[in-house]
């Protein structure tokens, strides 16, 4: 017994799908669906914004780092 297709819309290869129902084609057709859109590109951060952001932490972030550990270090309490 040769094996048939499961039943239900198959491509017709026209921009339009056809249903089968299991054994014979029903002579109904419909539009393809569309795909879904590709997913935005992923931004990425342009390099001198990086370079700025380095600097930042640079010339803020590791004084303000070394002032704080400096607090602890000295045992100030109020």
């Amino acid at each position: 017994m040769e094996r048939q297709a499961a039943p239900g819309w198959y491509g017709a290869g026209d921009g339009w799908v056809a249903y089968w129902d299991g054994t014979r084609w029903t002579g109904d057709r419909a539009p393809a669906p569309t795909p879904p859109p590709p997913a935005p590109a992923r931004r990425r951060l342009p390099w001198p914004a990086w370079v700025a952001l380095i600097v930042l932490f640079i010339f803020v972030g590791l004084p303000l780092i070394g002032a704080f550990l400096q607090g602890f270090g000295t045992g100030l309490s109020r």
